[in-house]
């Protein structure tokens, strides 16, 4: 189960790493800004899920940089972060079943391994508590997102109260960046 979910992430970042780079060499980000601000409220949100992940940031501070000219910036940034947030929850969930699967094989062995640490992590008292201050931290912070998320899917944090938090402290990252370039520009 441990290795099935490995590819599927490993998928996934390979899968960034070809967009990236099919967008970088044939010069594809003019023409990706063009069509993105004339997809509406799609163009942020599609800009803010490219900003979530190490791989594509900077592809989506160019793009959400780019959007901030064509409309407000509360907009992009309301949108942008929306996009954001659906990109965490997306990686939040796979973390969540790659948590589950070590969960299942620590229990069949009976060695310290780095699962069993984890599970007595999230089980003690200041784990709890931690975990989920941590990873919202790490989140608001210009540290990659991804480890924010993992520590917030190791906690025992609901869904939906992750949406809502990774959206307000998107949105409000999103604004500030777009702020400040507009300040500086």
């Amino acid at each position: 189960m441990i290795r099935k979910e490995l590819f599927k992430l490993l998928g996934i970042f390979i899968a960034g790493i070809v967009i990236v780079l099919a967008i970088s060499r044939l010069n594809l980000l003019d023409e990706l800004i063009r069509l993105l601000s004339g997809a509406g409220v799609f163009g942020p949100m599609i800009s803010g899920i490219f900003f979530v992940f190490t791989i594509t940031v900077a592809t989506g501070a160019s793009l959400l940089t780019a959007l901030s000219e064509t409309y407000p910036i509360s907009y992009v940034a309301i949108w942008g972060g929306f996009g954001a947030a659906i990109g965490d929850v997306l990686f939040f969930h796979v973390i969540r079943r790659i948590r589950r699967a070590f969960i299942r094989t620590s229990d069949e062995h009976v060695i310290a391994s780095p699962q069993h640490i984890f599970k007595r992590i999230e089980h003690s008292p200041l784990g709890r508590f931690l975990l989920p201050i941590v990873g919202a931290v790490i989140i608001a912070s210009p540290l990659p997102d991804e480890l924010g998320i993992a520590l917030l899917g190791l906690s025992k944090m609901n869904r939906f109260y992750f949406f809502l938090l990774s959206y307000t402290l998107n949105t409000i990252g999103i604004y500030l960046l777009l702020l400040g370039i507009s300040l500086l520009t």
